[in-house]
């Protein structure tokens, strides 16, 4: 997975060992990124959290 900042800056990598199928925010803080593939899910912490979309 390819971290992007809002101006199409190449921020960073998250590398994940199948095909990223969906993802979603969670915890208090909103800095766990949950990663879904085929077969597996993923947790990992970020630096920046993710935001609301509702």
């Amino acid at each position: 997975m390819h971290v992007i900042a809002p101006d199409g800056k190449l921020l960073g990598r998250i590398r994940i060992s199948d095909h990223c199928t969906n993802l979603a925010w969670g915890e208090a803080d909103w800095r766990s990124l949950y990663i879904t593939t085929y077969h597996s899910v993923f947790r990992t912490r970020v630096n920046v959290p993710g935001i609301a979309v509702w």
